[in-house]
């Protein structure tokens, strides 16, 4: 297994694609793409960024509430569409590898785990069962990040594997947690931007959005965000776009800025030309209070501090 940050990093992690647990109540999987310390032959770490409301952790209160350990299946390679699937940010109540099928205009094969109540995807390369304790959390971590930063220490997870399944000749995969360019970074960058979109135009119903697109190198698409806009769109639509963007994702969209159709967001020097010679600060920048600090070091919450 590769180590994403040499000398930084406390052991391998497994990171891609990621753990697939279910609710109790309702009986819907959940694939979520978070990390997995190796920590001993059959016990590995679970984290589940508590701070952006991750499905596993819903599913990790619940077991808890009933005094059972956890059932759970840490899925390695398999289908694309079931690694975009699991990046994500859909409802609770939606399994994402129903969703890869969809992608994919099939539904994904699926085969039920060895040891654990779960299904799995059947071309999964590899599938790590096992069952997350419910009584206690252990530390894990440090572990460096997309954004450049080691994310230190925590209390997570912690499982305990009762099977190891693997196709004949299979191939293990990892996303290195690195900063951009890397894989995770550009998955994020489909997945988000086109959520964006969506929540735009059909949940917002706002017209003239052209484009979404998140800022990459170094900030790991959470953070900047431009919106392309046809020109000539009514004041009050361009800040129902900036206000949508800050509000779908509880941590994403530190910095949004509104374009027309003639500035690159990809051509930050032609954005700091707009914003030189086409905003009036005390006009066209607001800031808004209360803001999720989200992913990274700083604050109480394991974020930047706003500012």
């Amino acid at each position: 297994m590769p180590i994403s940050t040499p000398g930084w990093d406390n052991a391998p992690y497994l990171t891609g694609i990621g753990f697939i647990t279910k609710d109790p109540d309702s009986g819907v999987q959940n694939l979520g793409t978070y990390r997995a310390q190796i920590k001993a032959p059959r016990r590995m770490g679970m984290n589940t960024s508590t701070g952006s409301g991750a499905g596993g952790y819903d599913h990790w209160l619940k077991y808890k509430a009933r005094g059972e350990r956890m059932p759970a299946a840490y899925i390695i390679g398999g289908p694309p569409s079931v690694a975009y699937a699991g990046m994500w940010k859909i409802p609770e109540d939606v399994d994402e590898v129903a969703v890869a099928g969809a992608l994919a205009g099939a539904p994904i094969d699926v085969v039920k785990a060895r040891t654990v109540d779960l299904y799995v995807p059947a071309e999964a390369e590899i599938v790590v069962e096992g069952y997350i304790d419910t009584d206690y959390l252990e530390p894990e971590a440090p572990f460096g990040e997309s954004h450049g930063h080691v994310n230190t220490q925590e209390y997570n997870g912690v499982m305990h594997v009762t099977a190891i399944t693997r196709r004949k000749d299979a191939v293990f995969m990892s996303y290195l947690s690195q900063v951009h360019p890397n894989e995770t970074t550009e998955i994020r960058a489909i997945v988000f931007e086109h959520s964006y979109i969506e929540h735009l135009t059909k949940g917002l119903g706002i017209k003239g959005v052209l484009k979404v697109r998140t800022h990459r190198p170094l900030t790991g698409n959470r953070k900047i965000i431009f919106a392309v806009l046809k020109r000539g769109m009514p004041r009050t639509e361009v800040w129902r776009v900036l206000y949508g963007i800050c509000n779908q994702q509880r941590a994403a969209g530190k910095i949004v800025i509104a374009v027309n159709e003639d500035i690159s967001p990809d051509n930050l020097d032609a954005v700091m030309w707009a914003i030189a010679f086409r905003a009036s600060p005390h006009k066209d920048i607001e800031i808004i209070k209360h803001k999720d600090a989200g992913h990274g070091p700083g604050s109480e919450q394991g974020g930047i501090p706003p500012c």
